[in-house]
């Protein structure tokens, strides 16, 4: 082949590809960069990112404004509100279940039915995050849990690697 050929190749593979960026972009199809960077815990969930998450299944994930998996809390808490923090690594957050499937949304369904007859509901806050080890977690408690002011706070871990 001669270089003209090549070149052509090569400038119409580049625009090709050029075009199928714009297109997805402009169809909102992207894969989210769920993570980013931090000086302290390494790296956090970006707050308010959302999308396909399909590395083990295929779920929605949606990072709340606290740069965690769940809804969005007040930070005052409910009056007759059984807050309850959740801190643990990828097995807690669960990014691979649909976020009412996670075990503590389960338990605060449940919690919330046991306290129903008493007037009170619960609240179960998810600040788990895939990977963080103890210390981390532990600096996620420091820096983010408390404020809430949980009356209990649930750490979840995984003997394998913790």
């Amino acid at each position: 082949m001669n270089r003209a050929i090549l070149f052509t190749l090569f400038f119409s593979l580049l625009l090709a590809i050029g075009v199928a960026e714009v297109a997805l972009r402009i169809a909102n199809i992207s894969y989210p960069e769920f993570n980013r960077l931090d000086s302290r815990l390494g790296w956090t969930p970006r707050p308010g990112v959302e999308g396909i998450y399909a590395f083990e299944g295929r779920t929605y994930l949606r990072i709340n404004s606290q740069g965690f998996r769940d809804v969005d809390h007040e930070v005052a808490k409910p009056e007759g509100v059984l807050r309850v923090a959740v801190l643990g690594d990828s097995f807690t957050e669960a990014r691979e279940v649909p976020l009412p499937d996670t075990y503590w949304k389960v338990m605060e369904r449940e919690f919330s039915a046991c306290l129903a007859a008493s007037g009170r509901r619960a609240e179960v806050l998810g600040f788990a995050v895939n990977g963080y080890g103890t210390a981390q977690q532990l600096m996620v408690l420091e820096d983010s849990v408390w404020r809430y002011e949980p009356d209990l706070v649930v750490l979840a871990f995984f003997t394998g690697n913790d």
